[in-house]
């Protein structure tokens, strides 16, 4: 009887120790992770919008050569801002 007795308060404090120590590695796994997502978000770039009314043709490929050498590959779409829907725009995969 005895040695169920310390079988039992073995087992408990082993549960108990090891909810307490996976309570911390996922405490750690979860802000290494947010490091990770921040860290990410700064390294990626998202879309830039240029209008061409405003802006000259030097300008313009400024912009690109510098975006290019800030994330490596560009690409381009330029779409007719005079359309109503804006979606005929971007029908099909049509590459120059």
């Amino acid at each position: 009887m005895m040695k169920e007795v310390i079988l039992l308060l073995t087992v408990l404090v082993m549960f108990i120790v090891c909810f307490f120590v996976m309570g911390k590695i996922g405490y750690f796994i979860n802000e290494n992770y947010k490091a990770f997502i921040i860290e990410e978000r700064e390294n990626t770039q998202s879309c830039k919008i240029i209008s061409l009314d405003k802006i000259s043709d030097e300008e313009l490929l400024k912009e690109i050569h510098d975006y290019q050498k800030k994330c490596g590959k560009a690409g381009m779409i330029i779409y007719d801002s005079k359309k109503e829907d804006k979606r005929q725009c971007f029908d099909g995969d049509k590459t120059v």
